[in-house]
């Protein structure tokens, strides 16, 4: 497994989709503390949505592996190459949930709860959209 495997599994190579995930954090620090975030919460909560965001994007292409080979968009994904296996991915997965605990533990009690409830719907999220039909 090589660097550029990691970042392209966890979308760190493609930041859009982080910086989009950001502004409703921002929002939500800016309105809590009357429009001056402290700098310690600013850069944890930062470091909370790319870790968030990352291992969300390694979930999904666990359990959209066998899909993502018949897809244009997705076929070039490492899972979907075999430039790294499943458990290597998990293993991924696995220490960008550590590094999001370890931001967890420095949040009040409220913000833990909210943590708990995202990662649940990112995990979830890749496996729910088998069942569910979206009209687009």
């Amino acid at each position: 497994m090589q660097l550029k495997d990691v970042l392209q599994i966890s979308r760190l190579d493609k930041p859009r989709g982080v910086i989009l995930l950001f502004w409703p954090t921002l929002g939500a620090l800016l309105i809590t503390s009357n429009g001056y975030p402290e700098t310690g919460y600013l850069l944890l909560f930062s470091l909370g949505v790319i870790l968030t965001r990352s291992l969300g994007c390694v979930i999904n292409d666990i359990a959209d592996r066998d899909i993502d080979q018949s897809v244009q968009r997705t076929k070039d994904r490492p899972l979907a190459t075999g430039a790294i296996s499943v458990n290597q991915a998990s293993l991924v997965f696995m220490t960008f949930l550590v590094f999001a605990a370890a931001c967890w533990l420095y949040l009040n009690i409220y913000a833990k709860a909210a943590a708990v409830m995202a990662l649940v719907l990112a995990v979830l999220y890749p496996f729910t959209k088998r069942f569910f039909f979206v009209l687009s």
